[in-house]
């Protein structure tokens, strides 16, 4: 393989591992803030995540809108650099 080759990899499992902790910080976060269970954080940040905002499972508390603002914009960096990264593969 090449450098560019390697490169290209690494970043892509640089950033995929972003994604996986952002994905463990959401599901961690719902839990604590607004005491979702684990299949209910995990949802929620699914949904957030993917943009769909299909439908919160009940009225987010303050500190839970806040947070997630916050994982919104990270999510949609880390997805869009995990699409540039795919590309380039």
């Amino acid at each position: 393989m090449s450098d560019s080759e390697t490169n290209s990899i690494k970043n892509f499992t640089v950033v995929a591992l972003a994604l996986v902790l952002l994905m463990v910080i959401g599901v961690v976060g719902y839990s604590v803030l607004q005491h979702f269970d684990f299949l209910d954080a995990l949802y929620m940040t699914f949904i957030t995540f993917s943009t769909v905002g299909f439908r919160e499972l009940g009225p987010l508390n303050i500190h839970g809108r806040i947070f997630t603002m916050f994982l919104i914009l990270f999510g949609l960096i880390i997805l869009s650099m995990l699409s540039a990264s795919v590309t380039s593969l």
